[in-house]
């Protein structure tokens, strides 16, 4: 088993859409802990409170729902700004 999830693939889980008895919707689901644990440490960010952060993206499946009734999916938010590339030193990375 490899050490680091696939860069280009960092999935983490998915979430399925529900809908409370009032209409209002949610999300709810499950996280691969196993696969957190593998996401590179340039993903991890620490913050000035000490504790360490992973930014994730939630993403609606366009074609709908899956064959198990997930809609949407989690996945690390690999994007950096322009000046965080410039300058590294902004933000601790563990």
């Amino acid at each position: 088993m490899s050490n680091q999830i696939n860069p280009s693939k960092m999935y983490l889980g998915n979430l399925q859409e529900k809908t409370w008895p009032n209409g209002e919707k949610f999300l709810t689901g499950t996280i691969c802990l196993d696969d957190v644990e593998k996401v590179p440490a340039e993903h991890i960010q620490e913050w000035k409170n000490g504790k360490r952060y992973l930014r994730i993206i939630v993403n609606p499946y366009k074609s709908g729902a899956n064959q198990y009734g997930n809609t949407h999916s989690v996945s690390v938010d690999t994007f950096k700004k322009q000046e965080d590339k410039q300058d590294e030193n902004k933000q601790e990375y563990v």
